[in-house]
This record gives C-alpha cells, structure tokens and sequence, in this order.
C-alpha cells in the first residue's frame, strides 16, 4: 500500500514526524491512481463516508468540529490520536490537498519538512514555517477549499 511506502519514506529522512504531517501526507499519496504510463496522487476519495465527508460535516457541524488549525499543527501524538482522531485525520488530509494545490502551500509543506530535517521539534518547527502566516486567512482559504473540493 502506498501508505505504509509513504511511512517508510519518511521515516528515513525524519524520525518521529509530527503526526499531522505524517498523518496528511500517507492519507494524500494513499488515495492514488496507477496506469502504465503515470502515477496519479492527491486524488479526492470516491467511496461514501470518506475523509472527504467526514471533514465536510465537520466544518458545517453535522459532527464535532475540527481544531484549528493552528491548534493541529502543533498537536503532540495524543491529542492527534485522542477521541477526535477522526476528524483529526481528516483535517490532516484535506489540509495537505489545500496545501498542495498552490504553490506557495507546496513551498510551505517542502520548509515544514526540511525544518524537521534539520531536527527542530514540533513547536519549533511550527514557528519556523508558520509563525508569521495568518493563521486565521489561512484556516479560512483551507475551509473555503475544502468545502468546494471535487
């Protein structure tokens, strides 16, 4: 499963990955088309309930609602796995995809990754990436996305 080669990856560059970053990447390349000429990767689930769902229901309170995400991305193992774990990989995912869609959200995730490369921990490597973003712009955009996500 492209999961488990996603974990293995990245346990080799990173060890003890935050649990978001872990978490929403192994859920962006799961959900994965093979052809014989491409890998396709980043792909909206089809099957009902999915991730999908679950976040869309979270963020329009048919269930309990998501943390921020600022709370998310500095969440220890935990409160990640803790008894909102599902909307937790759910935030985790879609959180990825909006992130991935844009350059700057790509320039974003590859800083995150080389900040654990270069061994900062969870808090740390939250304000080095994050600390001057506009949080509450960017949890809007991520909703806004994720809401109109197809």
């Amino acid at each position: 499963r492209s999961r488990t080669a996603w974990y293995q990856w990245l346990h080799l560059y990173v060890e003890g990955a935050p649990h978001w970053f872990n978490e929403g990447l192994a859920e962006y390349f799961g959900i994965a088309k093979m052809t014989r000429k491409q890998l396709h990767y980043g792909l909206v689930p089809e099957g009902y309930p999915s991730r999908l769902h679950n976040i869309r229901w979270a963020l329009t309170g048919q269930i309990q609602a998501p943390m921020p995400l600022s709370r998310l991305l500095r969440a220890d193992r935990e409160t990640f796995m803790g008894p909102q774990a599902a909307i937790n990989y759910a935030t985790a995912w879609s959180f990825v995809h909006f992130m991935a869609s844009s350059r700057d959200g790509r320039d974003l995730l590859r800083d995150y990754f080389r900040a654990l490369q270069a061994g900062l921990g969870l808090e740390e490597a939250y304000t080095e990436v994050f600390g001057d973003v506009d949080m509450t712009a960017l949890q809007a955009r991520w909703k806004d996305y994720t809401l109109n996500l197809k």
